[in-house]
């Protein structure tokens, strides 16, 4: 029986374990912590950095969906990776947000909800605004494009800067944090409650 209970599930709160009642009575968190390498570049320009190229990648999907672009009035093949650009590049934003708001250093929990997460989403943005290129392009091919070659050639442009911030925030956010020992390289006043 005591295996079992040491054996914890993962679950929502599996991360409320990692706190602990000090000798005042105060709750501190003991478990691990992950810190910004600031060896290349500091903590607050990388946010800055990565908030900027998110709001481009936002501001071209939402001219783009706002623009009346050949294809985009009912072409199946460019909507729907269009559309799971957009959920995409949307939770993108909720995890960047969260790694802003979280500060440095994270917490596990706080690193496995938002850090761990970015280059999957930022990746899967970048597929769909390609995805949704090579559709336009296709419909371009069958179609043409009419009145409306200025309207498509303003999609494909601002898709291909959509997929190439994506595609930065990707590779930018790849091996940003190193695991730090909790008591011994931090401030107390960093992992209290």
């Amino acid at each position: 029986m005591e295996n079992a209970m040491a054996e914890k599930k993962k679950g929502r709160r599996a991360h409320l374990d990692a706190f602990k009642k000090n000798e005042k009575g105060e709750y501190i968190y003991t478990g691990k912590l992950y810190a910004f390498d600031e060896t290349v570049i500091r903590w607050k320009t990388a946010v800055i950095r990565l908030g900027a190229a998110w709001a481009v990648l936002m501001a071209a999907m939402i001219i783009n969906g706002c623009i009346p672009a050949p294809g985009m009035a009912g072409c199946f093949y460019v909507l729907l990776p269009y559309a799971a650009q957009v959920v995409s590049a949307a939770a993108l934003g909720v995890a960047l947000l969260s790694v802003a708001t979280a500060g440095n250093p994270l917490r596990e929990y706080q690193y496995e909800a938002a850090v761990k997460k970015i280059p999957m989403r930022s990746r899967l943005a970048a597929i769909f605004a390609g995805a949704s290129v090579l559709g336009e392009l296709l419909y371009l091919i069958q179609n043409g494009a009419g009145n409306a070659a200025g309207m498509a050639a303003l999609f494909l442009v601002l898709e291909v800067i959509a997929c190439v911030c994506a595609a930065w925030i990707c590779k930018y956010s790849k091996s940003w944090f190193l695991q730090v020992s909790p008591i011994d390289n931090l401030p107390k006043n960093h992992y209290n409650c």
